[in-house]
């Protein structure tokens, strides 16, 4: 049998080792350190010297450009699609006034709007139709309720 702690040979059934002294079996505790034992620790770490490296050559750097900053484009209104639903209103309008005097003169009123504020796009012309579409729909709406003003005034209605 040997030693749990140093390694020696151990008589059989010894309690505590010759060379230790540290106690056997399975309640052994960690034997005190022995006298025979004697590790010498500095009182500074050694000093280490590494050779001389010589640093990698630093690449040349390449010389600064300032960039030329460009502001942002404003925002381009495209208007062109205005006049387009102005035109497309202003000949639904003429039906429309023939058919609802009433309800078709607010829908011009917004066709000329519309038109309006398409004059200025790329789509000139079809903002000047939409614009004659949508004042000559309102133009007919007037006319109808004079006429229908007229013929009520007369009694051409009321079946004389």
């Amino acid at each position: 049998m040997n030693c749990q702690f140093c390694g020696s040979h151990l008589k059989p059934n010894t309690d505590k080792c010759p060379q230790c002294g540290a106690a056997q079996g399975s309640n052994a505790s960690i034997p005190p350190p022995s006298p025979y034992y004697a590790e010498a620790i500095p009182s500074t770490p050694p000093v280490v010297e590494m050779p001389e490296v010589p640093a990698p050559p630093k690449p040349e750097s390449a010389p600064v450009v300032p960039q030329v900053i460009k502001p942002p484009e404003p925002i381009k209104l495209d208007r062109s699609m205005l006049a387009l639903i102005a035109l497309i209103i202003g000949i639904a309008g003429v039906p429309a006034a023939l058919l609802t005097a009433g309800c078709s003169s607010i829908m011009n009123m917004v066709g000329i709007f519309l038109a309006w504020m398409g004059l200025r796009s790329e789509r000139r012309g079809m903002a000047i139709a939409a614009l004659v579409l949508n004042i000559g729909s309102i133009l007919v709406v007037i006319i109808l309720y004079v006429l229908f003003a007229g013929l009520l005034t007369y009694g051409i209605t009321s079946g004389n």
